[in-house]
């Protein structure tokens, strides 16, 4: 019997939907999958800060996990059945720990025994992990030396690019390769130190790998080598790559620094592109946020990475904060989808992994919903007020005049370059080599909006209103779904205590995201207001900014039931008037430790400031910056005051300069407000620095051990040339320029641009310190309105 051509066809289309199903299955798009962190050795690196120092105890250790074979074993298998195959470990010089170093003893950091026995160790970690599929990578930087190197030849711990050092390198990175044949592979870039490293990659790295694969050595085929174009621009990206006859890959990041959208960065196919279709690996993943558990937020992602040419995904943040309440969704969301991005999952699969996970079903349906919607508030908020660095944490706390200020996703470029050259490339090239791409959604700052626009390219834009609306319509449904689960946790077998932290850090997220709703609703007002708009007036944006204040105490008040001491991050405390450059962005990150609720007096004191400026003309109001909030404890008592309109006063002098001019002025384009105001002018001369106003230190003395607080008025009369050309501190002779103190003490500001700056000042041993103010280079300024307050405790 003959089948009709239809049926045939239609039998052809379902074996081929079986064949590509189990393609997707068994062989995953992504080749590489698997996680990324330090590795736990400090080794005598002190990048960033020392980062590694932490580690130190375990460099002659052995009474840890590493040397736990149940551990790795344990991890293994947990790798193995998850569909991982690779483990990396990020370290800017790990080699000293774990090679013998014959070829430069100098080098050397661990005794004969301790190397022989992390040779063991490492050697029984790289061969047992191949057993199960998984190989180890790792990450280094360059150029970077370690101790015994820099103290033997007198040589820095970077940048120091000489015929040793691209020598020590080739053999340090030829050595580790043959010691550990199973070590899979190794990541770099041609940076930090310096940016750009390009020839002593080629030369000492992608050479020291090469030499690694000889007649003598066990390893017999060749690491693969996965390039990081962090500091590199694509032509020198490629050069590298080309070099090396191995397996190859190239890295990005998935999505930079933050997570704020369920796509893979535009510039992963580009980079791609950029080398000739190489497919890239991608590192990233939920960190910082407190809660993360949105799986089909991962599955997206990892389906458009697959579109961009993805080769493979290294991830991290999934162990935030794991000793508390793992983020298991989030792990088990990358394991699952970046073996196959294509599983047709439903909710009904993550219920049944929450009801397995507690042995809790009646619980799955109302907390995956509360997983979800909590985990989205904050990256909606990261569309308004955008910044892909790790410095970025909104839960640290950010003063009103940032909701306003700061870029949106739209308008963010990147963090530290100058410009953007001809080619649309960021220069110099310190990181990233694109400045921040279309995500697919264009988004309104609040004073577009305000101002009444609404297009962003020529396509409807989301607005500001839209983002505060939807993140609290996402934790009021969090918020909601919690309340139906909290009577169910009782139920609960199994991890019993893991279940209510959860619950914790998800209504952690919808209080900061209801504190950040009002204050996008208080930065609407405040726009509105100072526009003269009908709207708005000055009781909606207090009864905002009350809100907001009050949803913060409650999220203070929950965070320090879980977590009562101080937390470790960086927050936003830019210190110079807006409009604000990306550079003043990120140097405006400032690392702090502190308790949630000890934000609350600087929201307090902004409070107070700005009800104080909604009664000025709109014209003139302006929001608090962080300095003007960032004072001491105390009463404060009013040492002196200037507003130079009667008698010159005689605890002030003028210091005489050829190179500048400094006198009063009422000239209505140099003056602030209203009377006089003094001017200084450096633009006639050549000097370098221009000290134009001093307090007399036997009439206006600043005392050792006390707290002073120092604020003015200022109009920028002309910018000049450097990027911080005014300063405000306390100068001793006696201790010289070295000794001025004085936070927050420089500034800038654009021609006409008038601000108010605030200081606190503490002075130290010496008896002679007394209040200046400076010009580097050329520049003009006006200055008025001195007020020094001593701090009474």
């Amino acid at each position: 019997m003959r089948v009709p051509l239809y049926l045939r066809r239609v039998f052809m289309i379902l074996m081929v939907l079986v064949v590509l199903s189990g393609v997707a299955s068994a062989e995953s798009p992504l080749k590489l999958r698997g996680t990324a962190g330090p590795m736990p050795f400090w080794l005598g690196s002190s990048l960033y800060n020392n980062n590694w120092k932490g580690f130190e105890q375990n460099d002659h250790s052995t009474n840890w996990w590493w040397f736990d074979t149940n551990y790795w074993c344990k991890t293994f298998e947990q790798y193995q059945a998850a569909g991982l195959n690779s483990i990396v470990y990020w370290h800017p010089h790990p080699f000293v720990g774990f090679i013998k170093l014959d070829k430069y003893p100098e080098a050397r950091l661990l005794s004969d025994e301790e190397t022989q026995r992390q040779i063991k160790m490492f050697r029984w970690i790289t061969s047992e992990g191949k057993k199960y599929g998984v190989s180890i990578y790792l990450l280094i930087w360059n150029i970077c030396l370690p101790p015994g190197m820099q103290k033997a030849h007198g040589l820095n711990e970077f940048g120091e690019d000489t015929a040793l050092t691209r020598s020590y390198t080739r053999y340090v990175v030829d050595e580790m390769y043959r010691t550990y044949p199973d070590l899979g592979g190794l990541i770099t870039m041609a940076a930090e130190n310096p940016p750009g490293c390009t020839d002593f990659v080629k030369s000492a790295i992608v050479t020291g790998l090469r030499d690694s694969v000889t007649n003598s050595s066990p390893r017999k085929a060749l690491p693969e080598f996965v390039f990081w174009t962090w500091c590199s621009y694509p032509e020198a990206a490629k050069s590298i790559l080309d070099s090396y006859p191995g397996p190859k890959m190239a890295l990005h990041y998935l999505q930079y620094e933050n997570f704020f959208r369920p796509t893979a960065d535009p510039r992963i196919k580009m980079t791609s592109d950029s080398l000739g279709g190489l497919k890239v690996v991608t590192m990233g993943g939920p960190m910082g946020v407190p809660f993360f558990g949105d799986p089909f937020f991962i599955q997206t992602m990892m389906q458009d990475l697959v579109k961009k040419n993805g080769g493979g995904i290294f991830f991290q943040g999934t162990d935030y904060l794991a000793g508390y309440a793992e983020r298991w969704v989030a792990r088990e969301a990358f394991e699952r989808y970046s073996l196959n991005p294509y599983q047709k999952d439903g909710a009904d699969y993550w219920q049944g992994r929450i009801a397995a996970r507690y042995g809790n079903p009646q619980i799955a349906k109302p907390l995956l919903r509360a997983m979800i919607d909590s985990s989205n508030v904050m990256p909606r908020f990261m569309h308004l007020v955008h910044s892909q660095t790790d410095h970025y944490m909104p839960q640290l706390g950010m003063l009103l005049v940032n909701i306003l200020e700061m870029p949106t996703i739209s308008s963010y470029v990147f963090e530290n370059h100058e410009s953007v050259d001809a080619k649309g490339r960021l220069t110099p090239n310190m990181g990233l080599t694109w400045p921040n791409p279309s995500w697919g959604e264009e988004v309104l700052s609040i004073k577009q909006y305000v101002a009444g626009v609404r297009q962003i390219k020529g396509r409807k834009a989301t607005t500001p209103v839209e983002i505060a609306d939807e993140m609290e319509r996402l934790c009021r449904s969090s918020m909601k779904a919690l309340q139906t689960a909290k009577p169910l946790v009782g139920l609960s077998t199994l991890r019993k205590q893991e279940l209510p932290n959860s619950m914790l850090l998800m209504e952690f997220n919808c209080l900061m995201g209801l504190h950040y709703a009002e204050r996008i609703r208080t930065g609407l007002a405040w726009q509105a207001w100072k526009l003269g708009k009908p709207s708005s007036t000055t009781a909606s944006v207090l009864k905002h900014l009350d809100a907001s204040n009050e949803w913060w105490r409650r999220m203070s008040v929950l965070a320090e039931s879980a977590f009562p001491g101080p937390t470790g991050g960086w927050q936003s405390r830019i210190s110079v008037e807006p409009p604000w450059n990306h550079n003043e962005v990120w140097q405006g990150y400032t690392n702090i430790s502190m308790r949630p609720s000890e934000m609350l007096p600087y929201f307090r004191r902004e409070r107070a400031i700005v009800a104080s400026e909604l009664t000025k003309p709109r014209n003139i109001a302006r929001l608090p910056l962080f300095p003007e909030l960032d004072l001491p404890d105390g009463v404060y008592e009013t040492v002196a005051k200037y507003d130079f309109e009667g008698a010159w006063p005689d605890q002030l002098e003028i210091n005489p300069s050829k190179d500048a001019v400094t006198k009063l002025t009422s000239a209505p384009d140099r003056v602030i407000g209203k009377g006089r105001s003094l001017y200084c002018d450096s633009r006639v001369g050549k000097q370098e620095w221009n000290l134009f106003l001093s307090g007399r230190p036997e009439k206006l003395r600043l005392i050792p051990g006390e707290k002073y607080v120092v604020d003015f008025d200022y109009r920028v009369i002309s910018k000049g040339k450097q990027s911080m050309p005014f300063a405000v501190a306390a100068r001793t002779v006696l201790g010289g320029w070295q000794k001025d103190v004085g936070n927050y003490r420089q500034w800038r500001g654009a021609a006409g641009q008038v601000g108010h700056k605030t200081v606190t000042i503490e002075p130290t041993e010496f008896n002679d310190y007394h209040l200046f103010f400076s010009i580097h280079g050329q520049a003009a300024v006006s200055i008025d309105n001195i007020r020094i307050r001593l701090v009474v405790r």
